[in-house]
């Protein structure tokens, strides 16, 4: 798992500065996030890239009682993963193989970020719940 999560960083280490703000722009704004710019922005996000502007709006701390980052950094890691296993298969559309609660928890990362609320640290940390849940399903379909 380390290594995988080691592996995801891309943000410090594969991006330029340069893209990294694009990426950010086109993610963030404003959160009904189309699909077209999820398949291509998504697999060059990581936990860094995600909490580097709230870190910056001095954000973190609020944001740290609330969430686990372990949880996240580990369902960006799954999410991961499923691309990494996925596109070098066959050409593919990125949505189709991942779960609809790893893209629900990116949204409401995003939100998270820019419109930080009770509400919306509630509903990551139930999203969070049902995306272990779901993992715990699919270990036990596959046993």
């Amino acid at each position: 798992m380390q290594d995988l999560l080691e592996n995801i960083r891309i943000g410090k280490y594969y991006v330029e500065s340069k893209r990294i703000a694009d990426i950010k722009s086109k993610i963030y704004y404003p959160y009904n996030i189309s699909r077209k710019v999820i398949e291509k922005y998504l697999p060059l996000l990581s936990a860094e890239s995600l909490f580097l502007p709230a870190l910056r709006k001095d954000r973190f701390h609020l944001m740290k009682e609330a969430i686990d980052l372990k949880e996240v950094a580990m369902v960006l890691a799954h999410a991961q993963k499923k691309i990494f296993l996925t596109s070098f298969k066959h050409e593919t559309k990125i949505l189709d193989h991942l779960s609809p609660f790893v893209l629900e928890i990116y949204a409401t990362l995003a939100k998270l970020i820019y419109e930080p609320s009770l509400a919306t640290y509630e509903k990551l940390n139930r999203e969070i719940i049902s995306f272990k849940q779901e993992l715990k399903n699919e270990a036990l379909i596959s046993a």
